[in-house]
């Protein structure tokens, strides 16, 4: 962690997840029947998942509130490869989330 001030403080992460093709098949896959389904004209078609590894950049900020609590805010960037991002219900190649909460120590 980076101690900023003695209150915040701020922790930086780079990673790689490894996804298999079951998980990347549920969550961004396309069966025929879905394609069948899909409106005429529809630019839907057949996909079928595959393994994969995301990268992924993370950065945590701390700020303690007091002594038993604290505001967290998590900032998260994944870059989605081929292997999902050329998934017709795709639209972007990364997923940018941002997580906010307050934490209690007892």
């Amino acid at each position: 962690p980076f101690k900023i001030s003695k209150k915040f403080q701020v922790i930086a992460g780079l990673g790689l997840n490894w996804v298999s093709s079951n998980y990347t098949d549920y969550y961004f896959g396309v069966t025929a029947q879905e394609v069948a389904r899909a409106p005429s004209g529809s630019p839907l078609s057949v996909f079928n998942g595959e393994q994969a590894f995301q990268g992924k950049a993370q950065l945590v900020a701390i700020y303690d509130l007091s002594k038993r609590t604290a505001l967290v805010l998590i900032e998260e960037f994944t870059h989605l490869p081929s292997q999902i991002s050329d998934s017709p219900i795709v639209a972007k190649d990364y997923i940018n989330r941002l997580y906010a909460t307050i934490t209690y120590s007892f």
